[in-house]
């Protein structure tokens, strides 16, 4: 069964691309209480950074009409016997399915630029529709003919075994799912419309009306001052008012999900994901290893990663200030980095700014046409913002050495790519302390901090994901219930509002089931970082063989192992790495106060 790879091969240039991009490609941003994942809202931005994107390949409406008129001539030309001119069809068609993947990642640039503007909205809608319909279209029809009489004559055409394998497994779409797969865009896109006004939710408290703005904006540090009763009421009541605007919407993206999974003949959604979309090879059982250890050090993993996002100061004159210091550190990393970074500064090809209007995070999306990357992020004005930047520079490292081979149908193996971006995160604050300063100690911390808490909330989020999707009638109120009890599981102390912020997490509306991949990555780059208080130059050659093996067609057990590093089904190792970031997090925090 071949058919949603569409989403995991077309879509992941969006697959990759959001899941890097909606949490400034790693960690969830919890408004309140755990860990900080954004600089305070107190903070001063004094600089103006410029946007830009000087190399992004220009926009256009693509007309999907005569693709899918010369899908049907391709096969009407095969079924006469006229193999030679069906195979040219097939070929052309092949580059237009790049020339559409390319746009819809181009759009969705132009898009994250600015959300409120009408026509890439619209064209991203469009093009969301698009993409599914023509590879659909394209793939049948590879399908039929590698299933017909000339099945031979188009194998040999072809070459390629995994193409090959690829169109002989392929099963077309229904109707019906091609429905659900439009209902399902829509309902993403209705949510981020809904989180677009997230600081506008309102609740009315002593006859006064008030915004989770007022708790969480500018003005919250005075009103918790004055009031911490009142602030404390404000924040969990607005935050529950739009918990029930979007958990709305996450029950009904729940709902088509699930049909989605048994029109293809699974129990659940989670079983359905796990296999078809992201390929997983291994078991929930390999997971419980992991998992264990996580709820054994999740409480003081998150106790002591407080106060650390306290000293991001930092400061740059605009973008290429921050580009160009921040990519003279990794360009010293390796030469693998160096000539990476030589390749986006001199062509550009990164769209950075602070636009209000600009979607939030960062991200790194992939140009099938062009074969190249590009990368994506909205700034804050700190520290954060070089560490997104090298977080980043990772994914764009292995997009460069190694092109993807197959970007209409295979994405690369997840639980790889985000240890390159994670590990270089890690490699780059280690050898920050010119760009940072007098802080480059806690800066370290706050990114070791922010690493491990991808492993605990993967964890969470996976656990969490699992019950709802194999539980798909169950309420609102059950939802948040669920999320609170396994919350405490991992060591979250109880506060108001807790059952609540899975829906400040976008990757749980847009990108079901992909967290526990964060997880599996973080591991891995904590690993490089461990190795790297030893042995730095190891631990780079460790992160260049990740990347050099690419994330194609390989093994994620094997790719490790040839790096030198542990896979995440290795009790003693998962438990030794978690206790040494432990004790690294507890020492910094004491020297902290």
């Amino acid at each position: 069964m071949k058919s949603q790879k569409i989403k995991k091969g077309l879509a992941a240039a969006l697959c990759i691309i959001t899941v890097c991009a909606l949490s400034a490609c790693s960690l969830p941003h919890f408004p309140f209480g755990r860990r900080e994942e954004e600089p305070a809202a107190t903070q001063e931005y004094t600089p103006k950074p410029q946007q830009t994107a000087a190399q992004l390949p220009e926009y256009y409406h693509y007309d999907v009409g005569s693709f899918y008129e010369n899908c049907d001539v391709m096969l009407n030309q095969y079924g006469l016997g006229n193999t030679d001119q069906a195979f040219q069809y097939y070929k052309d068609l092949s580059d237009d399915l790049l020339e559409l993947d390319e746009l819809q990642s181009v759009v969705y640039v132009k898009y994250s630029e600015n959300v409120n503007d009408e026509y890439y909205s619209g064209e991203y809608k469009y093009m969301d529709e698009v993409v599914t319909s023509a590879a659909d279209r394209f793939f049948t029809a590879c399908h039929t003919m590698i299933t017909g009489a000339y099945a031979d004559k188009f194998r040999s055409f072809i070459k390629d075994k995994v193409y090959i394998e690829y169109y002989e497994e392929y099963e077309p779409m229904t109707e019906e799912q091609l429905e659900l797969n439009k209902k399902e865009n829509e309902l993403v896109r209705q949510y981020y419309t809904q989180a677009d006004g997230m600081m506008d939710t309102s609740c009315t408290i002593g006859g006064k009306t008030y915004t989770l703005d007022d708790a969480l904006g500018d003005k919250g540090n005075k009103l918790y001052a004055l009031n911490p009763d009142l602030y404390m009421e404000v924040y969990e009541t607005c935050l529950a008012a739009y918990n029930s605007l979007v958990g709305e919407t996450y029950l009904d993206l729940v709902d088509v999900r699930t049909k989605i999974a048994k029109s293809y003949g699974y129990d659940n959604y989670a079983d359905y994901a796990d296999k078809e979309i992201y390929e997983r090879d291994y078991t929930t059982a390999d997971l419980e290893v992991m998992k264990k250890n996580a709820k054994l050090f999740g409480r003081d993993l998150q106790a002591y990663s407080y106060g650390f996002s306290d000293y991001l100061d930092f400061s740059y004159t605009n973008i290429d200030d921050l580009v160009s210091r921040t990519g003279s550190i990794l360009s010293s990393i390796s030469p693998l980095a160096a000539e990476t970074f030589e390749y986006i500064y001199g062509n550009k090809l990164y769209s950075i700014g602070n636009e209000d209007n600009r979607m939030d995070g960062g991200y790194t999306i992939y140009l099938s046409k062009s074969l190249m990357p590009y990368m994506y992020i909205k700034t804050s004005g700190t520290a954060q913002d070089a560490l997104t930047f090298a977080h980043e520079f990772g994914h764009f490292t292995e997009f460069h050495t190694v092109p993807l081979p197959y970007p209409t149908i295979d994405s690369g193996d997840l639980d790889l790519e985000e240890t390159h971006s994670q590990g270089l995160q890690l490699l780059f604050s280690e050898r920050a302390d010119d760009l940072f300063g007098k802080n480059a100690d806690y800066i370290k911390a706050y990114n070791v901090a922010r690493v491990s808490g991808a492993v605990i909330d993967g964890c969470i989020f996976d656990d969490w994901q699992r019950e709802v999707y194999e539980n798909p009638d169950m309420t609102l109120e059950e939802v948040n219930a669920c999320f609170k009890e396994i919350e405490l599981e991992y060591g979250t102390a109880e506060y108001p509002g807790l059952e609540y912020l899975w829906c400040d997490v976008p990757h749980n509306f847009e990108n079901p089931m992909y967290y526990i991949s964060y997880a599996i990555s973080a591991f891995g780059a904590l690993q490089i970082w461990s190795m790297s208080q030893k042995d730095y130059s190891g631990a780079v050659s460790a992160w260049e063989s990740l990347i050099t093996q690419g994330a194609c067609q390989n093994d994620y057990e094997d790719v490790m192992k040839n790096a030198g590093l542990k896979t995440f089904d290795d009790s003693d190792a998962t438990y030794q790495i978690l206790e040494d970031t432990t004790y690294f997090l507890i020492q910094v925090y004491y020297k902290m106060r």
